[in-house]
């Protein structure tokens, strides 16, 4: 259902190569703003480094999850006005015909997995993300595409950003499923879909 790809070890960039301007954003971990890439402060690269590796070019919608240091931090693409490509950090998630990308996005904002994450860096000093370790990782997903993209869209009308201490749980039916939703924090505890392996 998912493939992660990411930039390999021998097309790390130089520190020359991060440029102010350029052909290509280059986005990294420290671009993730509250679910979305932050454009503010973001490197560029030349279209010699963007064209390297197509599996790490990206575009609007597209999922990405942080690997290294902060792990499992996740973002949604949003829409660009020139290529972008990716940081070694970062992980871009790409789904089959199956799997909507912005229910992707909520899931892998919810407690399923920061829970995941968590047990992964228990005890561990090195922050990283292995795509082995993915595979290890199984969510619910309805088969009903239609179901998938209402859930996502019920969730994103949902969001509030936590402006205090106070948990505020809603209960809510969509397309036959229930799940439960913090409207402070975007938690999301799930129950009731069709389980299935997320990774391949």
């Amino acid at each position: 259902v998912i493939t992660p790809k990411a930039r390999i070890g021998w097309q790390g960039l130089k520190k020359h190569e991060y440029l102010r301007s350029g052909y290509s954003y280059l986005i990294g971990g420290t671009d993730f703003n509250n679910g979305t890439v932050s454009l503010d402060n973001i490197s560029y690269v030349s279209k010699e480094r963007y064209d390297m590796d197509t599996n790490i070019q990206v575009s609007e919608n597209d999922v990405l999850v942080t690997k290294d240091g902060t792990i499992g931090k996740v973002a949604i693409v949003p829409e660009l006005n020139k290529p972008a490509t990716l940081n070694s950090g970062v992980f871009v998630f790409r789904t089959n015909s199956r799997l909507v990308p912005a229910f992707l996005f909520r899931v892998l904002q919810s407690s399923v997995f920061r829970e995941f994450i968590d047990t992964l860096s228990a005890g561990s000093t090195i922050k990283h993300l292995y795509q082995k370790d993915l595979k290890k990782f199984d969510f619910e997903i309805p088969v009903d595409m239609k179901e998938q993209e209402a859930i996502a869209a019920v969730l994103t009308a949902m969001f509030i950003p936590a402006l205090h201490s106070v948990w505020v749980w809603n209960e809510l039916s969509c397309g036959g499923i229930t799940f439960r939703i913090c409207v402070c924090c975007s938690r999301m505890i799930i129950g009731s879909w069709n389980s299935s392996k997320a990774f391949a």
